[in-house]
Protein backbone atom coordinates (compact mmCIF):
# COMPACT_ATOMS: atom_id res chain seq x y z
CA UNK A 1 0.00 0.00 0.00
CA UNK A 2 2.88 2.96 -1.00
CA UNK A 3 4.25 2.51 2.48
CA UNK A 4 1.56 3.06 4.42
CA UNK A 5 0.82 0.24 6.91
CA UNK A 6 -2.53 -0.56 7.56
CA UNK A 7 -4.61 -0.10 10.59
CA UNK A 8 -4.38 -2.26 13.17
CA UNK A 9 -7.31 -4.68 12.66
CA UNK A 10 -7.83 -3.34 9.45
CA UNK A 11 -8.08 -5.13 5.63
CA UNK A 12 -7.84 -3.23 2.44
CA UNK A 13 -9.92 -5.41 -0.26
CA UNK A 14 -9.80 -4.68 -4.02
CA UNK A 15 -6.93 -3.41 -5.55
CA UNK A 16 -6.76 0.85 -6.64
CA UNK A 17 -3.91 -0.06 -9.46
CA UNK A 18 -3.26 3.97 -11.09
CA UNK A 19 -3.89 2.35 -14.60
CA UNK A 20 -7.44 1.69 -14.20
CA UNK A 21 -9.61 4.04 -14.59
CA UNK A 22 -12.25 3.54 -11.68
CA UNK A 23 -10.93 1.62 -9.23
CA UNK A 24 -13.00 0.62 -5.93
CA UNK A 25 -11.34 -0.11 -2.59
CA UNK A 26 -12.72 -1.13 0.63
CA UNK A 27 -10.97 -0.69 4.13
CA UNK A 28 -12.30 -1.86 7.18
CA UNK A 29 -11.60 -1.67 11.04
CA UNK A 30 -12.96 -5.03 12.52
CA UNK A 31 -14.05 -4.35 16.40
CA UNK A 32 -14.43 -7.75 17.16
CA UNK A 33 -18.35 -8.35 18.35
CA UNK A 34 -19.75 -4.48 17.24
CA UNK A 35 -18.74 -5.16 13.76
CA UNK A 36 -16.52 -3.00 11.73
CA UNK A 37 -15.92 0.33 10.68
CA UNK A 38 -16.06 1.04 6.91
CA UNK A 39 -14.74 3.28 3.99
CA UNK A 40 -15.61 2.63 0.52
CA UNK A 41 -13.52 4.88 -1.63
CA UNK A 42 -12.86 5.38 -5.58
CA UNK A 43 -9.97 6.09 -7.27
CA UNK A 44 -9.64 7.56 -10.78
CA UNK A 45 -6.73 9.28 -12.97
CA UNK A 46 -7.02 12.39 -11.37
CA UNK A 47 -8.85 12.42 -8.26
CA UNK A 48 -10.18 9.88 -5.19
CA UNK A 49 -13.55 10.02 -3.92
CA UNK A 50 -14.54 9.59 -0.58
CA UNK A 51 -17.99 7.46 -1.23
CA UNK A 52 -18.81 6.07 2.14
CA UNK A 53 -17.86 5.93 5.58
CA UNK A 54 -19.96 3.82 8.49
CA UNK A 55 -18.94 3.27 12.06
CA UNK A 56 -21.25 0.88 14.24
CA UNK A 57 -23.08 3.71 16.70
CA UNK A 58 -21.72 1.87 20.03
CA UNK A 59 -17.78 2.85 18.60
CA UNK A 60 -18.52 6.42 17.61
CA UNK A 61 -16.49 9.20 18.72
CA UNK A 62 -13.45 6.91 19.63
CA UNK A 63 -12.13 8.37 16.30
CA UNK A 64 -12.71 4.99 13.60
CA UNK A 65 -13.80 7.18 11.34
CA UNK A 66 -11.02 9.73 11.71
CA UNK A 67 -8.57 6.94 11.69
CA UNK A 68 -9.79 5.54 8.31
CA UNK A 69 -10.12 9.13 6.35
CA UNK A 70 -6.55 9.92 7.75
CA UNK A 71 -5.74 6.62 5.77
CA UNK A 72 -7.64 7.75 2.23
CA UNK A 73 -5.62 11.32 2.58
CA UNK A 74 -2.30 9.79 2.83
CA UNK A 75 -2.94 7.53 0.65
CA UNK A 76 -4.36 10.32 -2.12
CA UNK A 77 -1.30 12.60 -1.07
CA UNK A 78 1.31 10.23 -1.93
CA UNK A 79 0.21 10.47 -5.39
CA UNK A 80 -0.95 14.12 -5.59
CA UNK A 81 -4.22 13.62 -5.51
CA UNK A 82 -7.61 15.64 -4.86
CA UNK A 83 -9.99 13.95 -2.70
CA UNK A 84 -14.23 14.31 -3.63
CA UNK A 85 -16.90 13.58 -1.12
CA UNK A 86 -20.44 14.69 -0.25
CA UNK A 87 -22.04 15.22 2.87
CA UNK A 88 -24.83 13.43 3.16
CA UNK A 89 -26.49 11.43 5.73
CA UNK A 90 -27.51 7.81 5.09
CA UNK A 91 -31.06 7.85 6.74
CA UNK A 92 -32.74 10.46 8.59
CA UNK A 93 -31.82 13.93 6.92
CA UNK A 94 -32.22 17.43 8.00
CA UNK A 95 -30.09 20.66 7.23
CA UNK A 96 -28.58 20.72 10.98
CA UNK A 97 -27.54 16.85 10.66
CA UNK A 98 -25.87 18.14 7.23
CA UNK A 99 -24.13 20.79 8.77
CA UNK A 100 -22.61 18.60 10.97
CA UNK A 101 -21.14 16.79 8.23
CA UNK A 102 -19.81 20.07 6.43
CA UNK A 103 -18.11 20.94 9.80
CA UNK A 104 -16.80 16.78 10.14
CA UNK A 105 -14.98 17.20 6.47
CA UNK A 106 -14.00 20.48 7.01
CA UNK A 107 -11.88 19.24 9.50
CA UNK A 108 -9.47 17.39 7.09
CA UNK A 109 -9.45 20.61 4.82
CA UNK A 110 -12.43 19.72 2.52
CA UNK A 111 -14.05 22.88 1.63
CA UNK A 112 -18.16 23.06 -0.01
CA UNK A 113 -17.78 23.57 -3.74
CA UNK A 114 -21.47 23.02 -4.61
CA UNK A 115 -24.91 22.72 -2.28
CA UNK A 116 -27.50 19.83 -3.39
CA UNK A 117 -30.71 19.45 -1.62
CA UNK A 118 -29.51 17.78 1.70
CA UNK A 119 -26.00 17.33 0.53
CA UNK A 120 -23.16 19.63 0.09
CA UNK A 121 -20.53 18.41 -2.32
CA UNK A 122 -17.29 18.83 -0.92
CA UNK A 123 -13.46 19.02 -1.97
CA UNK A 124 -10.13 18.30 -0.89
CA UNK A 125 -7.60 20.03 -3.11
CA UNK A 126 -4.27 18.07 -3.59
CA UNK A 127 -1.01 18.69 -1.73
CA UNK A 128 0.49 21.95 -3.47
CA UNK A 129 -2.96 23.07 -4.58
CA UNK A 130 -2.30 21.03 -7.73
CA UNK A 131 -5.94 21.29 -9.95
CA UNK A 132 -7.71 17.95 -10.40
CA UNK A 133 -10.15 17.33 -13.31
Amino acid sequence: MDGIAPLPGSSRVGPAESSALNATTEMKAHLGEAGSAVMRFSESRHAFSLDLILVPSACRGAGLGTALIHRLLAIADAVGKPVHTTARPIGQSSAEIVDRLVAYYQRFGFVPVEQGFRAVHMKRPAPGGAAAR
